[in-house]
């Protein structure tokens, strides 16, 4: 409802700014509380420095409109918060100021954190001389290995409790839903809570699952050198299983005005997207996407933003990756086969190959002899053209995966004088690399199975 109210500046102190305050009273109409104390809110959007938690100051009564000259029974005396049983019923219970460090710190930290609810407010300006030049994303941790992001043009803090431990009391995102935020229920405080069951937030998993814990976790971030657009970085979440570093989220802000140039202006609409970098395949599938955009970042001083995410789609749209198994056993106890399909499949010693189709491990082809499947994988691998990279993978180094490795590097050697014939055209030309497949496709395709990763242009 419309409560009476008085203004009232609490004086500096030294290094403590004056605090502007409003002082709410509760009307006749909430009678037997008449003229108690509603509510005390900072006036304006900028919050007082100086100040700690537990602060002591009082408001006196006489500027609040409760009478007499000191807080007695009708001002009021903040401090540490205390609200005894006593005090309730005298009342004399003591508030407290909640004070929290706000500001990205010139731009390398947060510009708000708030661990009891496991999320933090990132800051960053695209455009300080437009009306929506600020972005203000929203990272929240809701599992050991999940996350979720939003973002919005102003992230409201003052008069919100950043030690609260419900998320409906942290603060919130402020504007029109779908324009000024991202899509939500609009609260009755004309905003948006960020909170973990909003399904309009982005969720994505960056570890392995509900096991995460047992593996090391790294945040890696890959920036533009020097002479290349600034305001490009990656973020990669990489955890170590079994010795192996496993790519298991990454993404891109959008940061500066390269994108939306000549499309629209952040004077009228807010710039908060997040662009994640998908690479629809596994294990070296994805390393041989990252090693090459690695290396466009390292050689070309005019890389933009824009340009490195062509490039990359356009990179892992032509990724593919092969496994022949050694035994079926594997794939029957993973689920991708039926226990009948395996046990003809071993009757007939059958070695099958699997790989990636957009996004899907898929089964591909079912040679009878891990020689066939061998010659197979090279055949595929060849059949592709304009070769952007190549990679040999096996779960435990055998003779089946040295033979593959020799075959495909031996391209190396190829006579350049020497009139190449229609397949050696398409034979890649370069450094191979060896690799182990990770935990997640080694447990599937089981000991013994060889495989390769390339990127190249398909024949078809």
């Amino acid at each position: 409802g419309n409560f009476p109210f008085w203004d009232y500046d609490v004086p500096a102190d030294g290094s403590k700014e004056s605090i502007p305050l409003r002082v709410y009273r509760l009307g006749m109409l909430d009678t037997p509380e008449v003229g108690g104390i509603y509510g005390v809110k900072i006036r304006g959007d900028v919050a007082p420095k100086g100040w700690s938690t537990g602060d002591s100051f009082t408001i006196p009564g006489s500027a609040i409109g409760g009478g007499g000259d000191s807080a007695g029974m009708y001002g009021i005396t903040f401090g540490v918060n205390s609200n005894t049983n006593l005090q309730q019923s005298e009342f004399q219970s003591k508030p407290s100021i909640v004070c929290d460090d706000i500001g990205s710190g010139g731009g390398t930290n947060f510009f708000q954190k708030m661990p009891q609810t496991d999320k933090a407010i990132l800051e960053i300006t695209n455009d300080s001389n437009k009306t929506y030049g600020t972005t203000y994303y929203g990272f929240k941790f809701t599992s050991i290995y999940q996350i979720q992001v939003t973002s919005g043009y102003k992230w409201e803090y003052l008069n919100w409790n950043p030690e609260h431990t419900t998320d409906q009391h942290n603060g919130q995102f402020v504007g029109e839903p779908g324009f000024d935020y991202w899509s939500g229920n609009e609260n009755d405080r004309g905003g948006r809570y960020f909170v973990d069951n909003d399904d309009q937030n982005n969720e994505f998993s960056f570890a392995s699952g509900t096991n995460a814990a047992a593996y090391p976790l790294e945040i890696c971030t890959y920036k533009a050198d020097s002479g290349q657009d600034s305001d490009f970085a990656i973020i990669n979440f990489v955890q170590i299983i079994n010795n192996k570093r496993e790519s298991q989220f990454t993404f891109f802000l959008h940061k500066g005005t390269t994108i939306g140039n000549n499309i629209w202006d952040l004077d009228d609409v807010f710039q908060g997207g997040i662009t994640v970098i998908d690479s629809k395949s596994v294990t070296m599938g994805t390393g041989l996407v990252i090693i090459k955009v690695a290396s466009e970042l390292k050689n070309k001083k005019s890389s933009k933003m824009a340009d490195l995410v062509k490039m990359t789609n356009d990179l892992v749209s032509k990724s593919r990756i092969l496994v022949a198994c050694e035994t079926i056993e594997y794939l029957k106890r993973g689920g991708r086969i039926s226990s009948g399909a395996a046990f003809f499949g071993g009757l007939l010693n059958v070695k099958p190959v699997i790989g990636d189709r957009d996004g899907e491990v898929v089964s591909i082809a079912r040679p009878r002899s891990m020689v066939k499947a061998l010659s197979f994988l090279r055949r595929e691998a060849e059949s592709y053209k304009n070769h952007q990279g190549m990679a040999v993978l096996h779960t435990t180094e055998t003779f089946d995966s040295r033979a593959l490795y020799n075959s495909l590097s031996g391209n190396q050697q190829t006579d350049s004088k020497k009139k190449k014939s229609a397949s050696e055209e398409n034979m890649f030309v370069g450094e191979v690399l060896k690799s182990q497949f990770g935990p997640a496709v080694g447990a599937h395709a089981g000991p013994g199975a060889v495989g390769v990763a390339f990127i190249g242009d398909s024949p078809k």
